[in-house]
């Protein structure tokens, strides 16, 4: 997860994108959701039921929870 967000922050978008399904999954395994309503209405949703817009921002908000970032 620490490698997707780098490569997000330094605009690496393909190397982000290659690691973004195991963050995603690693996210689904310790209970996120993620809710696709419509095409524009995309969130994610911590085990403790905050919404975060963005996958960035759950990442960084799981990371930050663990003490990690």
């Amino acid at each position: 997860m620490l490698e997707f967000i780098s490569y997000y922050r330094n605009n690496d978008r393909i190397s982000a994108r290659a690691k973004r399904e195991s963050a995603k999954h690693h996210l689904k395994s310790v209970g996120w959701t993620f809710v696709d309503d419509r095409a524009k209405n995309r969130y994610c949703v911590s085990p403790d039921g905050k919404r975060f817009a963005s996958f960035i921002a759950a990442c960084e908000a799981y990371l930050a929870q663990k003490g990690c970032h």
